[in-house]
């Protein structure tokens, strides 16, 4: 799944041991909050993702999502 989030531009740091990568979309040239780009994945690509901000209170990293890889190959395949 990591590679495959690299090719079309992401910054994806190596997973450590679980089921969910993060994954930086600001090389992608996204505008709005990553809310607005999950949002946005959701209802084009029927991907859904979990901003970052999300697990933060104060200021949190900018243009990063997080994606679980807990399905099997073929489901985000075939999205």
């Amino acid at each position: 799944m990591a590679a495959g989030l690299r090719a079309p531009g992401f910054g994806v740091p190596p997973p450590r041991g679980n089921c969910f990568l993060n994954a930086n979309c600001s090389a992608l040239g996204i505008d709005g909050s990553d809310a607005d780009f999950c949002r946005h994945l959701t209802e084009a690509a029927r991907i859904t993702a979990i901003p970052l901000s999300a697990f933060y209170e104060g200021p949190a990293p900018r243009g990063y999502i997080r994606l679980a890889f807990c399905k099997r190959p073929e489901v985000p395949d075939e999205a």
